[in-house]
């Protein structure tokens, strides 16, 4: 089951609507193409553009876990885009 399906809904994961833009901002930060970042993270090409397109993506904890480590982002609350979760040097929010 996907992060949006969790047992509270999709209101448990209140960025998930994000993880798309801040995706696309790390994997271009990091000058990654979308092959890279699916053979790094083992997860397929399809399901990352999927997410970073916003199409029907419902990836699950594992999927953006891997994509975190993948992208060596150090937390999941910075990936989703969590405000709160950024550090003091604020990352500037994708547009």
């Amino acid at each position: 089951m996907g992060l949006a399906g969790a047992s509270s809904g999709p209101a448990a994961v209140p960025y998930l609507g994000q993880l798309g833009k801040w995706l696309v901002h790390f994997r271009r930060q990091r000058h990654m193409s979308v092959r890279q970042l699916a053979e790094k993270a083992s997860v397929s090409r399809t399901t990352i553009s999927r997410i970073e397109n916003g199409g029907p993506a419902d990836p699950s904890m594992s999927t953006v876990l891997r994509l975190q480590q993948a992208l060596e982002v150090p937390s999941i609350e910075m990936l989703l885009g969590g405000p709160e979760s950024l550090p003091s040097t604020r990352v500037q929010a994708p547009p």
